[in-house]
């Protein structure tokens, strides 16, 4: 799926966000913001590359998900530091590292300020993550948000314009005490200045770890998941029935 694909646009021009697009702003916008990663086009090695392979690794891990977790996760509402509106500083446990996700991507992935992004994902991603990223590529989710959105890369976002990612329920496929393969299910919701706002599920690999004091994105996918077949309304019973557990603050 190509980078400007998480939104289409009908022939009338009005945003429409398709449910086959099932992860929107999630597993499609990661991959897409690793192929911006920093690197000398010219040289022998990236002329012999496919335009994936210079995307993070990702660890393979279990494709089933972890039976003795909670089944209802009381998030931690705040950390210890703000980081232009997003909190950084969770505790080093389970909760803390999920909670962390939900609060970071929440906040990348619903950025419609390029420079904004950059500040984020210098907070958020892991020292291994941020070699491989420029400004350009910290910048970029922000870019193609506004873009399939409909609105111009520079300037102030139109009134009554905003993206807006929650995640309510999450499943983890292995985990230890400085690492988390951490999956959240939510909802994407644009609002245009028709004022009908679109709403999309989300579903989000992220591969937490603890770094300096604080978890790090530190990776994408992980594991061989059929993910659009885990893709239900947040809350709902075909979630508890796919294995989803209940996020809460």
């Amino acid at each position: 799926m190509g980078r400007n694909a998480f939104l289409s646009r009908s022939r009338s021009g009005r945003v429409i966000v398709p449910l086959a697009v099932l992860l929107v702003l999630g597993l499609c916008g990661a991959v897409a913001l690793a192929a911006h990663q920093s690197r000398d086009d010219d040289s022998p090695k990236a002329e012999s590359e496919s335009p994936t392979s210079a995307e993070p690794s990702f660890e393979t891990g279990p494709v089933v998900p972890d039976q003795d977790v909670p089944e209802v996760l009381v998030l931690d509402t705040v950390g210890t530091q703000l980081v232009s509106g997003m909190w950084t500083g969770f505790d080093h446990d389970l909760a803390g590292a999920v909670s962390a996700g939900v609060e970071y991507w929440s906040a990348y992935s619903g950025n419609l300020d390029p420079g904004r992004g950059e500040e984020l994902g210098a907070a958020m991603f892991s020292e291994s993550m941020l070699a491989e990223f420029d400004a350009e590529g910290l910048r970029a989710k922000a870019l193609d948000s506004r873009e399939s959105i409909g609105i111009p890369a520079e300037g102030e976002v139109p009134e009554g314009t905003d993206l807006i990612v929650a995640f309510s329920n999450y499943q983890t496929y292995g985990y230890e005490a400085d690492r988390v393969n951490l999956l959240l299910l939510g909802e994407a919701t644009v609002y245009v200045d028709d004022g009908v706002p679109q709403t999309s599920p989300v579903v989000t690999p992220l591969v937490m770890v603890w770094e300096s004091g604080d978890w790090k994105i530190d990776g994408f996918p992980f594991g061989d998941l059929d993910y659009q077949a885990l893709v239900a309304d947040p809350g709902s019973l075909e979630a508890t029935e796919l294995g989803w557990y209940l996020l809460t603050r």
